[in-house]
């Protein structure tokens, strides 16, 4: 359920007079126009208003049609612009007749309120906080005089609907001349008028009278000339009192969603932490021991190391569990470190411990800014950049673009190549993140903030990225970040992270386990809608 397009809906049945039931004791809006237009014309003869000799409004002749009528009595036929069928006690107006001119103030004393564009929550429709500005500072646009219950309306990008009411507590505020401040006139309740403005029918409807390319915007006229359906004051109060508890039983429902939401991400990540501990699926001693597997991958990269397919790392050790029950570290000259005081958690039985390192058969990190910088860019997909961006908690993100040349990549940054099906890990924060590079370009090459994992055979891709991405190793790596205002880790602080490692049967079924509840989730997220 999308809640955005069903507070739309409800607002579209509103201004249709399809919300409420229609109450013929309530009596008639053209009565309450026909009020409107008397108490203009007394404002006229005490001239407390000017005059406005283009003054019109619209009436529903016996022959059935709409007429606009002018100040000379004469009429125009405007059945063809009439948009929609509104209930009989309703009656369609244009905005000269249901919004107060508006007027002008300019600020007083040492500081005043203001409300600009950036004042508005566009996505609630709200003041969220209007600026507390100094007088003598006042912008040359700060002369709107805005009243309780005004509704203030961006001419600059309506389809933006940066639209907000004018709250108690936002007395006396001046606004910027972007807006267009709709004042309802006595007998137009203020609420509904605020719940028109925001209406898909007003906005998309203003929205085809803009012009300009940089800031492209309506005018005062093109509000003040548009057709408002107008029911009755009861009616409208009565709209508005439905409008209001079904959006509060809407928001409700949001509140709840987002509720949801954050329990299926904290689900996901109770579930992922469950499988590095080895209790997400049960052992079984007929898979064999990991440390069986680590002697396999041992002697793998010693036979690589004699092809002189991978380079001899002299500071290499291997994590043991002695007989006395405590984890050490074998270093190459044979040399032992007590490690226990170090092991994060007791690993299940058939799983060992071991460094990143162990289990990676290639890392390495980006280039130095200097070796990849924007002369080394173009326009043509050659070489994708791997960026941070790119990195979400879902995978690759499609986004961000950037390529270098592959003449640039093979000749100067070869050793930050990467390979579909390589893992990729962010050392910037939230450090950590790990996914596995797309097969979607033809080459790819990482950026100064990622590193690169090449798993060794025996350790299964889908079940490291996996590990990688669960709290107990991103808190890890968390902790190890450096730096104040760019924090991140590094390469050296990656490779020594622990890692706990199952039996290679073990890391399949914990995937499989680990995507049949994801899936679960994801389709519970997916029918929470946006």
């Amino acid at each position: 359920m999308n809640t955005k397009h069903l507070k739309a809906k409800i607002l579209d049945l509103a201004i249709r007079g399809k919300l409420v039931l229609q109450d013929p004791s309530e009596g008639n809006a053209a009565d309450l126009l026909k009020k409107i237009r008397e108490e203009k014309n007394k404002l006229n003869e005490q001239k407390k208003i000017k005059a406005d000799k283009n003054s019109s409004f619209i009436i529903k002749a016996e022959d059935g049609r709409h007429y606009e009528q002018f100040a000379d009595g004469s009429l125009i036929d405007i059945e063809d612009d009439i948009p929609f069928e509104i209930p009989e006690n309703w009656c369609w107006c244009n905005g000269k007749e249901i919004f107060s001119q508006m007027t002008s103030k300019k600020p007083e004393g040492e500081e005043f309120k203001y409300i600009d564009i950036e004042s508005v929550d566009n996505k609630l429709q709200k003041i969220h906080h209007p600026k507390i500005m100094k007088t003598s500072n006042a912008p040359s646009r700060a002369s709107r005089e805005t009243r309780i219950g005004d509704v203030v309306f961006s001419m600059v990008r309506p389809y933006l609907k940066n639209i907000a009411r004018i709250s108690e507590d936002l007395e006396n505020c001046i606004a910027s001349t972007g807006f267009f401040v709709c004042r309802p006139k006595e007998f137009i309740d203020s609420k509904y008028c605020y719940y028109l403005m925001i209406s898909s029918y007003v906005v998309n409807g203003l929205n085809q009278f803009m012009k300009g390319d940089n800031s492209p915007s309506i005018n005062s006229n093109d509000i003040t000339d548009f057709l408002y359906p107008i029911p009755p004051l009861s009616e409208q109060q009565h709209i508005v009192s439905t409008i209001e508890k079904a959006f509060e039983q809407i928001d409700i429902i949001e509140k709840n969603k987002l509720n949801l939401k954050t329990y299926i991400k904290q689900t996901k990540s109770k579930v992922l932490d469950l499988a590095i501990h080895g209790k997400l699926v049960e052992q079984n001693p007929s898979e064999g021991n990991a440390f069986e597997l680590l002697e396999k991958i041992r002697k793998e990269k010693s036979d690589l190391i004699k092809q002189k397919k991978l380079k001899e790392d002299k500071k290499s050790s291997f994590i043991i569990k002695a007989e006395d029950g405590k984890h050490y570290e074998q270093f190459a000259d044979g040399s032992l470190k007590d490690i226990e005081d170090e092991i994060p958690f007791e690993e299940p039985k058939g799983w060992t411990w071991c460094r990143i390192n162990e289990i990676a058969v290639d890392m390495a990190d980006g280039p130095f800014g200097s070796n990849l910088k924007s002369e080394h860019y173009t326009t043509n997909k050659e070489a994708r950049i791997i960026q941070l961006s790119n990195l979400s908690d879902e995978g690759w993100r499609e986004e961000n673009t950037r390529y270098t040349t592959i003449k640039h990549a093979t000749e100067n940054i070869s050793r930050s190549i990467v390979e579909p099906g390589n893992i990729v890990i962010a050392k910037m924060m939230p450090a950590g993140r790990a996914m596995i590079c797309p097969d979607k370009e033809q080459m790819y090459v990482l950026s100064s903030d990622c590193v690169k994992l090449v798993p060794i055979e025996g350790v299964y891709k889908q079940f490291l990225v996996r590990a990688l991405n669960s709290p107990f190793f991103r808190n890890r790596v968390v902790d190890n970040v450096q730096g104040v205002t760019r924090q991140r880790t590094s390469i050296s602080k990656l490779r020594s992270c622990y890692f706990p490692l199952p039996p290679f049967e073990e890391q399949k079924r914990i995937v499989d386990k680990l995507e049949q509840v994801f899936q679960q989730l994801d389709i519970l997220e997916k029918s929470l809608g946006e």
